[in-house]
């Protein structure tokens, strides 16, 4: 146990060394001081509710309204989700993360810095999860960091202390370690930093390209979904009908039936392949979409959220239009697809992942010679 610690603490002093440490601490308090920064005044010119209240920005009063039904919480609890989450922790402070911590392994396995640790009682598996933990650290300290201070100054500035804030810590620090398994098994591997870096940096486009994919194809699936299910229900209304033009129609609508059959059955098989692929792979959008979810229900915020994965608004032809195909009906079902996969599938799945690398690093790194 003690030699344990003495591992973390060295870890610690390691981190603590890297400029970088400091830098991305630095730029997580310039980010949450926007917190500090924007406010609420009231319009003294305002004729209407709607313009009642501008959101201010240090001393300057912005031409931007305070929407209907918001006030000062919810403008700072609403920054820290879309800005401080959605957009510093989950990319730019990653990124920053990843460069820091790139290097973990590949300078441990340098000539002399594992030597001296090898002479010491201490089992190699133990020595590379010690290592691999001291890594999460970096995360850990700076999302927790992050997240008290904005716990704090919308306390404060508010009177809303929210602890929801703090659920970013667990899932920020997870959604990293699926990118920095990656890192420390090709560390470990090639011993080089920069390699590290780029496979894991590629890696992340693969997961943001199946991610893509996932959204762009649930679209024309769901769309021809609901448009078979419009044309099954349309034929049986032109076939119980007594009159002879909707007799005439039926085998119309029959074509347009099949046609809309096989269509909706190339779009399944298609959005079935990259699920599937995607369901071995660890999920880091899909982490960030839950912690975001649950940030805005417990900070009672509007959900936005689920818009992400409709960015564009499905094409609706004028055949799918005409038996009662809806662009609202497509997003409605989409976001029911979205929301109904359990955090069994979003986290589980991806734990499994990072274990299963995790174990591939840590057979190479016991099994090589130093």
């Amino acid at each position: 146990m003690t030699q344990t610690l003495a591992l973390f603490i060295d870890a610690y002093r390691e981190l603590n060394a890297r400029k970088m440490f400091w830098i991305t601490l630095i730029l997580s308090g310039v980010v949450v001081s926007t917190l500090l920064i924007i406010g609420v005044v009231d319009n003294p010119e305002s004729t209407t509710s709607f313009d009642s209240q501008h959101i201010k920005v240090m001393f300057w009063e912005t031409p931007i309204p305070l929407p209907l039904g918001m006030d000062l919480e919810d403008i700072l609890k609403g920054t820290f989700v879309y800005l401080g989450i959605g957009v510093w922790l989950t990319w730019a402070a990653a990124i920053l993360a990843l460069i820091s911590t790139a290097g973990i392994f590949p300078d441990f396995l340098s000539a002399g810095a594992i030597d001296l640790v090898l002479h010491k009682p201490i089992g190699r598996l133990r020595i590379f999860l010690t290592k691999y933990v001291g890594g999460l650290l970096f995360v850990a300290l700076q999302v927790t960091v992050f997240s008290t201070a904005a716990f704090a100054i919308v306390g404060f500035r508010a009177g809303a202390w929210e602890p929801a804030f703090f659920l970013a810590i667990p899932l920020v620090v997870a959604f990293f370690s699926f990118l920095f398994c990656v890192s420390a098994l090709v560390g470990t591997i090639t011993r080089s930093a920069i390699t590290s870096l780029l496979v894991t940096m590629l890696f992340w486009v693969l997961l943001f390209a199946f991610n893509t994919a996932d959204e762009v194809l649930s679209m024309p699936r769901v769309t021809n979904e609901i448009y078979v299910e419009k044309l099954d229900e349309k034929l049986i209304e032109l076939r119980n009908a007594d009159d002879a033009n909707s007799k005439i129609r039926v085998p119309v609508v029959e074509k347009q039936l099949v046609e809309a059959t096989e269509s909706r059955d190339l779009w399944r098989k298609w959005h079935s392949l990259i699920y599937g692929i995607k369901t071995v792979l660890p999920k880091t959008g899909e982490t960030i979409s839950l912690l975001e979810r649950q940030l805005i229900e417990k900070a009672d915020l509007p959900d936005t959220t689920n818009n992400n994965n409709n960015k564009n608004l499905p094409s609706i032809s004028s055949k799918m239009a005409a038996v009662g195909v809806r662009t609202a009906d497509v997003i409605v079902r989409m976001e029911d697809i979205y929301l109904n996969r359990t955090v069994t599938w979003i986290l589980g799945t991806s734990f499994i992942f990072e274990a299963f690398v995790l174990s591939l690093a840590c057979w190479v790194f016991c099994r090589r010679d130093y």
